[in-house]
């Protein structure tokens, strides 16, 4: 009966390496630069690490590098952020504030602008490996699959 646990246990620790297969990603911007060759976009601006940490509070001394696009004209929510981490800790840490970003977008869609509430609740924080991105975007399951194609 203790063997067979034991198979149990090895079996379920076996299976998350199995399961998932860590992503090869490209720097920030060429994965953004991939995702708008391969999905239409709006037109996006890119923005400054400053206005990355105003608006996440995640702060240069916590990336090698990062993009951070956001719509360049209207009210539209959209807004693409990568983020390679320096280490998996921080890379942690980031996907946390990235997750509070994506919930105050939500909930000043609820107060102000609720036409954007669908395209916002389709939002996602996604981390694969260093890598951490926040993706709010009607077409945020194309996005998905240029980063999945990276397997």
């Amino acid at each position: 009966m203790k063997a067979f646990w034991l198979a149990i246990l090895a079996a379920m620790l076996l299976l998350p390496s199995c399961a998932s297969k860590e992503l090869n990603l490209p720097e920030p911007a060429e994965l953004f630069e991939s995702v708008k060759a391969k999905v239409e976009l709006p037109e996006m601006d890119e923005v400054s690490g400053e206005y990355l940490n105003e608006s996440t509070g995640v702060e240069e001394a916590e990336y090698s590098s990062a993009v951070h696009y956001i719509l360049s004209a209207g009210l539209a929510p959209d807004e693409i952020v990568i983020i390679k981490a320096k280490d998996s800790q921080t890379a942690g840490a980031i996907k946390e504030k990235l997750d509070k970003r994506l919930a105050y977008k939500e909930k000043s869609a609820e107060n102000y602008l609720t036409e954007y509430l669908p395209v916002i609740k389709k939002g996602l924080v996604r981390r694969d490996g260093l890598t951490v991105s926040l993706i709010v975007s009607e077409k945020v399951e194309e996005i998905e699959e240029v980063y999945d194609s990276f397997k």
